[in-house]
């Protein structure tokens, strides 16, 4: 791990490399592969960026899986790279974690002959290791979709977390920090859509569970009103609730957003 201070000797920041996509004629399968560099006045080593990963679709199921190497001294300024700088909030200081990352998925896709358009049910998972071999977190969904002819939509979900966090983390603001250790946690989400085609329309979402070593409820909804010809107009609605045991505290967020 390498303690980093803003990269200020960083006086230029070069990123190139070369990319190859291939998808097969009927559409089905689909591979990429990529290698980028990245370089800065430091000559930095472990300073790469690989990915290779492939997929197949058809009509009755898909699946895929993509992998990628990023180096612990991958210093790119172009985009956000996740997972790479990690902060220490108890001594005020970011530190990089080269890693791995695996994202497998696989879904069913079922058509009944009813008032049901499609029925997927799906699950994915992100695993992260360090470049090193030592386990970082895993990430994975279990979700089950129905889409209805009318355009409504539900959907529910099980997402579950397996996370080592390597450092204290400040997750609400809080004086104290969480410790740096390694939390499982399970949170569920059901979501309903309803139609679309009316000229008044909405959703609502509901999640609840485990969040590191304490709980989390999110819930909100959305509204849309379509006035022919002026336009559309709705306002959303998000509030998370998270408490945290004694001294990590607890926190409310709510977002309001109107629009036109």
């Amino acid at each position: 791990n390498e303690v980093v201070e803003g990269d200020e000797s960083a006086k230029y920041n070069r990123t190139y490399g070369g990319e190859f996509q291939y998808i097969s004629e009927d559409g089905k399968f689909s591979s990429s592969a990529r290698a980028h560099l990245a370089e800065t006045p430091d000559k930095l080593g472990a300073n790469e960026y690989l990915s290779l990963g492939g997929g197949y679709n058809s009509s009755k199921f898909y699946a895929g899986v993509t992998g990628e190497r990023v180096g612990e001294k991958y210093v790119n300024d172009l985009g956000f790279i996740p997972r790479l700088y990690n902060y220490d909030a108890e001594n005020d200081t970011t530190i990089r974690i080269g890693h791995y990352a695996i994202n497998p998925w696989f879904g069913l896709l079922i058509r009944p002959k009813s008032k049901i358009n499609l029925i997927e049910v799906n699950t994915w998972s992100v695993l992260n290791y360090r470049t090193k071999g030592d386990f970082l977190e895993r990430s994975t969904s279990v979700n089950l979709s129905i889409s209805f002819k009318n355009t409504s939509e539900f959907f529910i979900e099980m997402f579950n977390t397996d996370t080592d966090v390597p450092l204290p983390c400040d997750i609400i603001d809080s004086d104290v920090p969480l410790p740096a250790d390694r939390y499982v946690f399970t949170q569920f989400t059901g979501r309903y859509s309803s139609d679309r085609r009316k000229a008044f329309s909405g959703d609502a979402s509901f999640t609840s569970g485990n969040f590191y070593n304490g709980t989390r409820m999110e819930f909100g909804g959305s509204m849309n009103w379509r006035i022919q010809p002026w336009g559309n107009f709705g306002v959303s609605y998000l509030q998370n609730e998270i408490k945290l045991p004694g001294e990590f505290g607890s926190a409310s967020f709510v977002l309001i957003g109107p629009r036109a």
